[in-house]
């Protein structure tokens, strides 16, 4: 069964955002697509106390997207980290489920995203009072000092996993990078040295706007903020955002995109954006630098939108990725 459409967006959004190797794997069931991420300690948690943790910490989420989707919606399989305790582990996956339950219409990468602030948050947690951080000497809970709830939720947990925790951490070792740190973290910091940050370009796909000027007004807000150039070009029957910038800049206006309520539905209620595509998302070698960034509204024929694409040398993009939008 192939999957739905709203599926494939889902997927192809996360995809465009964990585009590291090997930060997906994706794995087929008869109803069912699973999928594994792996999720690393964000810049904020990982400074803490003075030591950089982002190249020691990290950890797996896997939860499967139904063919159907979005009915019915995501559901967890498993999180697994070697640098987690049994307790801490066991918690985030308890609120994952709280959060799934509780938000029905949730997308891939809002949970995902939820899934890091929670990592983030027990890294932190553990870390504070602790002055030596290590994936062995990570601070253990003892299961008596815990409730009696607490303690008889983690048995039941541990009888009903969905997933055998041996491939769980199969997929965190293919996930993962060399396992000598300081080697990867110096590694990473002469690459930064050598080459500045590679401009990336993006082109997304809008459907529709029902709330133009308030969706038009956030997209120029976080393009002001994030430090991105481009144009929002409204064509006759569909609506482009080409960008240029960082690639983590580009990454954090996806996920504003895809988790903010930007526009209205059809009752008139306040909604995420839950049809934007991403066409194209890396760097590009022969191109025209955008400068600023502008609302063209024309709205524009398709001529003149090969005529634009042409401008900045992204003829490519406009023969492989636009002229076959509809």
């Amino acid at each position: 069964m192939a999957l739905s459409t709203e599926a494939e967006a889902e997927l192809e959004v996360l995809h465009a955002f964990y585009c590291k190797p090997d930060e997906i794997l994706e794995q087929e069931e008869s109803s069912r697509r699973v999928v594994t991420v792996k999720l690393d300690v964000t810049d904020s948690a990982a400074g803490i106390g003075g030591q950089d943790l982002s190249d020691v910490l990290s950890a797996v989420v896997c939860f499967t997207v139904p063919h159907t989707y979005p009915r019915p919606g995501l559901e967890l399989r498993d999180v697994h980290s070697s640098v987690l305790t049994d307790h801490a582990r066991l918690n985030i996956k308890r609120q994952l489920r709280d959060k799934l339950v509780e938000g029905e219409d949730i997308s891939a990468l809002e949970f995902c995203s939820f899934a890091q602030q929670l990592l983030d948050e027990e890294v932190t947690r553990a870390h504070g009072s602790r002055s030596s951080f290590g994936s062995k000497d990570y601070p253990h809970t003892d299961i008596h000092h815990q409730s009696r709830r607490e303690a008889d939720w983690e048995s039941s947990e541990n009888r009903h996993d969905d997933l055998d925790s041996s491939k769980v951490r199969k997929d965190e070792q293919q996930l993962s990078g060399p396992a000598d740190v300081k080697d990867r973290a110096e590694l990473v910091e002469q690459e930064c040295r050598a080459s500045p940050p590679t401009l990336h370009t993006a082109l997304f796909h809008l459907d529709h706007m029902r709330s133009r000027q308030n969706y038009v007004k956030l997209i120029k807000k976080w393009v002001d903020e994030l430090a991105l150039s481009g144009r929002l070009i409204f064509c006759h029957r569909f609506i482009l955002i080409l960008m240029q910038g960082e690639a983590q800049s580009i990454k954090e206006y996806l996920v504003r995109n895809r988790t903010t309520n930007v526009d209205v539905d059809s009752r008139g209620r306040s909604c995420k954006e839950r049809m934007l595509t991403v066409l194209f998302d890396g760097p590009l070698e022969h191109h025209s630098k955008i400068e600023g960034f502008e609302v063209m509204d024309g709205p524009l024929n398709q001529a003149q939108l090969q005529k634009l694409f042409v401008s900045f040398g992204l003829d490519s993009m406009y023969s492989q990725s636009v002229a076959g939008v509809r």
